[in-house]
């Protein structure tokens, strides 16, 4: 099953940064995978972003402007391949390289967020790493393979029966905190059928958000949709997961232990 190399030919646009407080972007390698880099804080947590092939740079800026914003470091990396198997162990690798790179630079709790179909390397990912991804964030999932090949790319007539099965499967091998946001409007996955990643999430911390008027990734950034709401939720969920805003973190900040 092979995916046009057209997915990828994706052009970068240069847009001004909107404020001089928002930490410039600069470009490396993670072993050979060319990446962005959106750093914060050092020791902040940090957010390895993979975006929706469908869409262009656009559509992730938004959402990485805002995850900055939250203070948070982003790394955002583009899954490449000529098949699904190819496309889909690719985010092992990115993912493993990635996690080498945030501690070279010293940075916190590394989280995953993939979009559309890049959710497929993202759950993959998360089966094989044992160690080193703290969640995974989940934006307008593709399930049907078929239907998104002919809406986006208008290639009829391709089906993919494991596709699907694999996605879910995955779910359930899934333990890591795990949060999935869905607009209420995409075509390509309806949102009562993504409420099956959240049946099927063997994660003991989850939570499945449907976003009003939100369509696919590819038409529009969900956190556009959602607003500051959506992303307190992301920076809320990564505080928990990090331990941050428990009862003994906030005591501690307030009022610091007491030396006899």
């Amino acid at each position: 099953m092979k995916i046009p190399a057209s997915f990828y030919d994706v052009q970068t646009v240069d847009t001004p940064l909107s404020s001089p407080d928002v930490p410039a972007e600069a470009t490396c390698s993670l072993n050979g995978i060319p990446a962005v880099w959106r750093p914060t804080e050092k020791d902040a947590p940090s957010v390895l972003l993979f975006p929706a092939p469908e869409g262009d740079a656009q559509h992730s800026q938004s959402l990485v402007d805002g995850l900055v914003g939250k203070g948070l470091n982003v790394l955002i990396v583009r899954p490449s391949g000529e098949t699904l198997a190819e496309f889909s162990a690719q985010g092992v690798e990115i993912c493993s390289a990635a996690i080498d790179f945030l501690e070279k630079e010293g940075c916190g709790q590394l989280f995953l967020f993939a979009q559309g179909v890049a959710t497929l390397p993202a759950v993959h990912a998360m089966t094989e790493i044992k160690t080193g991804l703290k969640g995974i964030f989940l934006e307008g999932t593709v399930l049907d393979y078929a239907v998104w090949l002919e809406k986006i790319c208008d290639i009829k007539g391709i089906t993919s029966d494991e596709y699907e099965r694999t996605i879910l499967d995955a779910m359930e091998e899934i333990t890591r905190a795990t949060m999935i946001f869905h607009g209420a409007l995409d075509e390509i996955t309806p949102a009562p059928v993504a409420e099956r990643l959240q049946a099927d999430s063997g994660a003991r911390t989850k939570h499945f958000f449907i976003i009003p008027g939100g369509h696919a990734p590819d038409k529009e950034p969900l956190c556009d949709v959602g607003g500051e709401p959506y992303l307190d939720a992301i920076r809320q969920f990564i505080n928990t997961a990090c331990g941050i805003n428990t009862w003994r973190q906030r005591r501690r900040h307030v009022r610091p232990t007491l030396k006899k």
